[in-house]
């Protein structure tokens, strides 16, 4: 299920994200057994750059990162997600159908040209747990150049 990523300086870093409109962090932690890495409760106040008392937060921002005793790959750090939340769908899928949106979040680091390929049985494991898929990739910026 996992492919070689084309450059072997390549990096990822995966994060869950999760926004609710009612669920605090805490019962998003415990119900998935990830401490929380971040983020914010419905309701709590919102601060501007400057200090100034802004609207409370909407809704719940949680997120936790994700990182697998042996990562292999994109599809290899996917995929121990995937396994590690397949018990949790229950919860996940109530997440969605209470007004909530799931993220696998990726950091793609990347010195030079890189790419992997999803397995469609992969993306159907990220699908069947109702989670987006979020890739940021971030190259050098003479990486970029040579290639544009």
């Amino acid at each position: 299920m996992t492919s070689e990523p084309m450059a072997s300086n390549v990096e990822y870093r995966l994060a869950l994200r999760i926004w609710h409109p009612v669920f605090p962090p805490e019962r998003i932690s415990n119900e998935l057994g990830f401490p929380i890495g971040g983020g914010w409760a419905v309701g709590s106040t919102r601060k501007s750059v400057t200090g100034d008392i802004l609207s409370p937060q909407t809704m719940t921002y949680w997120t936790s990162p994700f990182e697998p005793e042996n990562p292999d790959g994109l599809s290899g750090i996917i995929l121990a997600l995937c396994r590690r939340l397949d018990p949790q769908v229950a919860f996940l899928r109530e997440i969605r159908a209470t007004g909530g949106r799931i993220e696998f979040f990726v950091g793609w680091f990347s010195g030079t040209h890189s790419g992997e390929t999803l397995e469609f049985s992969l993306l159907q494991m990220v699908g069947r747990l109702e989670a987006d898929l979020a890739l940021d990739v971030y190259a050098e910026p003479q990486a970029v150049a040579q290639h544009a």
